[in-house]
This record gives structure tokens, C-alpha cells and sequence, in this order.
């Protein structure tokens, strides 16, 4: 299993693959300061990402080996080759010209504009996928994508793109998405010609004024190793529509707002794995709402959602839900740490509707064989409500060894009496975990009732940290 290197970088932590996808060769390079830097009063004490998430990096691109090196310096010519760092390209748009399968295009340190990043009918697969990456280490290649007044200019919009990577980049100040992932505009769409194996890898994306990432009617896209921040607060951090096959893990969420959606009848398996998501509006949303019809690659789906596992999480002073359940099939949420300091609610399982263009009801959809297994709901004051659909909405619903606890109130009258599943008999109400000192800290101290109370699931061996549970596993990440 791979382990990625944890690096501190102005007050935050996150991943650094150990350069085995950026190839940087030598020591490990110096992350950049100063912009990361997090507030004060957040809970950045947590590691910002698992340290197991590199596992899912796919294997094509871990193992990547360009055909084509292109370089591109702020201080490069675009009538040079690009075939070496003395002949580097300058702007990112001739950089994008010179694409083609099994090219890698190498930014050097600096600032490059977003003008002309455009990719299109890219078709290198995982076998000759193409690539953009920071060369001299992460964040060290700013694609700063506003316009010369200083207004929010466009991103990075990929179409009928199959094998791809971004390794690393810095991105920020965009009109609409940060990266936006698309098919054409339909009305249908052939699964097997829909964009597909994209990976977003150690990078950093912030200041847009949609999705960090949109996703629409695509496969295999793979989120890793992340920090997504300041995202716009009415949009999701990263947002896949009919996208099959989505993993998001590893990736520090903060200042924004829910942290994904992944609905449209979209196929799994799908991980939502080692997150570390803060000081944001909300929390995971399970499945999605309300997709339109029309925009369904698989017309038949009765789910927003399908497949979806959901653990090793970690969630903190966040206003709204850890998670928010809609129309999921088969999905499991497990092995979470929720801190809210007064939050409308820790969970909320509902139904969805696809609608067509008139806003009408083309199909209903409820959630089925729902797991919420071992997840640590924790809040300062109180939880005001948890909602959780009629049995015909959520067929198949199992909850169980799970911890609520809200300070100040010891009994479990009055919190929560409007829960159905109060007084589950493997479950914990009203017991102090004993944290190390939420939310500076939600790892549990000695002595912790959440220790060894989780019950074994073969997909979660290990805890956040990516240290193997001795026995039965904690309730909660750590």
C-alpha cells in the first residue's frame, strides 16, 4: 500500500505523493506558504488528508511514463519547441496546442494565465493518457485565471477527454468551475464515448465562482490529494452528474460549501474516502438532489446514486449536515468524526426526484439498502433535529454502533426523541467519547467509549491515521 508523505505547508497540512506521479527527481520539493496558510480558530491540528489515500490513485496514472515532455516557463517563447526547459513554451494556451497522447506538459514555477485552456477530443486512454503538472513540486505552476482588471475570468474545461491528469497545479480566481469534465450538450449520451479517466492529483484549487470541480456525464474520475477551498458557499466543492465511477479521497475541504454531490443515476463503485473537510457549510452529501431527466446517461436509473461507500472521514465545524443521504442504493457511511458546534442536524436521509424541463416528476427515487455504521456524531450544544424518511422512502435502512453525544445535555430525552433509531442497542447515546479537545483535536483519549465499540468491515481496516485497528475498531476515524 502506498503511503504518501505528509508536508507542512504555512500552517496546513497535506499530501505529497513523494513525487511519484510529478517524477520531480531529487528531495522531495519545498511546498509553497503564505496563501495556504488557514485561519485562525479552524482545526487545522487534524492531518488535512488520510494517510492511506494514495492507494487510490488508479494504477495507469501512478505508473505514468510520458512519451513527450513539453515545457512551459513564464519566461519561455511559444515560438520555441517546448522540447526542453531552454526551449520552453510561455503561455498556456500554445502549451495546450501542442497535446497529444502520451504528452506531458511540464509548468515550471510561476503564474500562467487560463486563456486557451481548452481541451477537446482527447482520446490517450489510460494507456497514452496526456497530462498538465506543477514540474518544480507542488503548487510551484499558478494558473491564475482572472482577467487583467482583476474580474474572474474562465478555467479549464475538458470535453470528450479520455485519459488525463492534473498533477499538482495551483488554480484559482475562476468565473465559472475550476475544472469542468463534459460530453457534449446530448440530448443523449453513449456510455462507452462520454469523457473518462481523469485524475486531480495534489493540487490546489480555490477562489471560484462555481464547483471547485463539475463532473457531467463522465467515467472514472478520480479526485486525490486535494485542497479545495473558498469554493463558491452555494455550490458544492466538487459536483459529478451522471458520472460513474467517482473517487474522491484524501482531498482537505474548507471555506465552502457542501463538499460533493455524486447523483444522476450514477453507477459505482464510488469511494468518498480519508477526507478531511472544515469550516465550511456543510458537510457530504450521499447521492445528490434532484437531478433533471434529461441529463440521466443511464435513462433507467431509479437512484441518484449507486454503490457508494462513504468512510474514514473527517468532519469539523461544519453548520449543516456530516451527511445528507438522497436516493442512495447500496451505499455505506462508516467510520466518521463529526464536530458541530450547533448544527441543524448530524444526518438527513430523504428521497429525490429526477424532473424534466418543466420542472415535472419523471421518476421518484428512494434510498435502499442504506448502512450508517460507526461514525461519531459530536456537537456543542445540540443537534435541533435529524430527519429520516417514511420506511417507503428508505427501504433497507441498518444503523448501528454509532456514538451521539451533545454537550451539556446527559440524557438522551429531549435530543433525541424526534430520532426513530434512538436507543439502537449497539449504539451509544449521551456518552461523553472523551476527545482530546474538540474541535482542536478529535482523536479519543484514553479511556474513550468509542474505542473498540466499532463493529469489523472488511473495506476499513485501518483508522484515519492508517493505523490497522488491533481488533474490534473504534467508532469514529481515529
Amino acid at each position: 500500500m502506498n503511503r504518501a508523505k505528509v508536508v507542512r505547508a504555512g500552517g496546513w497540512l497535506f499530501i505529497v505523493a513523494a513525487c511519484a506521479l510529478a517524477g520531480c527527481g531529487g528531495s522531495d520539493p519545498a511546498p509553497a506558504t503564505g496563501a495556504q496558510a488557514g485561519p485562525a480558530g479552524t482545526s487545522a491540528p487534524n492531518p488535512a488528508t488520510s494517510s492511506d489515500a494514495e492507494q487510490f490513485v488508479p494504477t495507469w496514472a501512478r505508473n505514468y511514463a510520458p512519451k513527450v515532455e513539453i515545457y512551459v516557463s513564464p519566461t519561455g517563447n511559444d515560438a520555441s519547441s517546448g522540447l526542453s526547459r531552454a526551449a520552453a513554451l510561455k503561455s498556456t494556451a500554445a502549451a495546450i496546442a501542442r497535446l497529444a497522447p502520451g504528452v506531458r506538459l511540464n509548468f515550471t514555477a510561476g503564474t500562467y494565465g487560463c486563456a486557451g485552456a481548452f481541451i477537446s477530443n482527447f482520446n490517450g486512454g489510460t494507456a497514452m493518457p496526456g497530462s498538465i503538472r506543477s514540474v518544480d513540486g507542488p503548487r510551484a505552476a499558478k494558473f491564475d485565471c482572472a482577467h487583467a482588471d482583476g474580474s474572474p475570468g474562465s478555467s479549464f474545461l475538458l470535453d470528450f477527454v479520455h485519459g488525463f491528469i492534473f498533477e499538482g497545479i495551483e488554480l484559482s480566481n475562476t468565473a465559472g468551475h475550476g475544472i469542468q469534465v463534459m460530453s457534449g450538450g446530448g440530448p443523449t449520451w453513449d456510455v462507452n464515448a462520454i469523457s473518462s479517466d481523469i485524475v486531480v492529483h495534489g493540487s490546489y484549487i480555490h477562489h471560484t465562482g462555481l464547483a471547485g470541480m463539475k463532473s457531467s456525464q463522465a467515467r472514472r474520475i478520480a479526485a486525490i490529494g486535494n485542497e479545495l477551498a473558498f469554493i463558491a458557499v452555494n455550490r458544492q466543492t466538487l459536483e459529478f452528474v451522471a458520472v460513474d465511477e467517482v473517487t474522491l479521497a484524501g482531498n482537505e475541504a474548507h471555506h465552502s460549501g457542501y463538499f460533493d454531490e455524486i447523483k444522476g443515476g450514477a453507477r459505482g463503485p464510488h469511494v468518498i474516502f480519508g477526507n478531511y473537510i472544515h469550516d465550511s457549510d456543510g458537510g457530504i452529501l450521499v447521492g445528490g438532489p434532484g437531478t433533471g431527466f434529461q441529463f440521466l446517461v443511464h435513462s433507467d436509473a431509479d437512484f441518484e446514486a449507486r454503490d457508494l461507500k462513504v468512510w474514514n472521514n473527517v468532519i469539523a465545524n461544519v453548520p449543516r449536515e456530516a451527511f445528507y443521504v438522497w436516493a442512495c442504493h447500496d451505499c455505506v457511511v462508516a467510520h466518521t468524526t463529526y464536530y458541530g458546534a450547533a448544527p441543524n442536524a448530524s444526518l438527513r436521509i430523504l428521497p429525490s426526484d429526477f424532473t424534466d424541463a418543466s420542472g415535472a416528476v419523471v421518476r421518484s427515487n428512494h434510498n435502499l439498502n442504506l448502512t450508517v455504521v460507526n461514525n461519531l456524531f459530536l456537537s456543542a450544544s445540540r443537534f435541533n433535529d435529524m430527519v429520516i424518511g417514511p420506511a417507503s422512502e428508505t427501504t433497507g435502512l441498518a444503523m448501528s454502533h454509532n456514538l451521539w453525544f451533545a454537550q451539556g445535555m446527559a440524557t438522551t430525552a429531549g435530543v433525541f426523541s424526534d430520532i426513530a433509531f434512538a436507543g439502537e442497542p449497539s449504539s451509544l447515546y449521551a456518552s461523553n467519547p472523551l476527545l482530546n479537545g474538540a474541535p482542536a483535536s478529535l482523536r479519543p483519549s484514553a479511556g474513550s467509549p468509542v474505542i473498540g465499540n466499532g463493529m469489523a468491515l472488511p473495506f476499513a481496516p485501518s483508522s484515519f491515521d492508517g493505523v490497522a485497528w488491533n481488533a474490534a475498531p473504534n467508532i469514529g476515524a481515529y
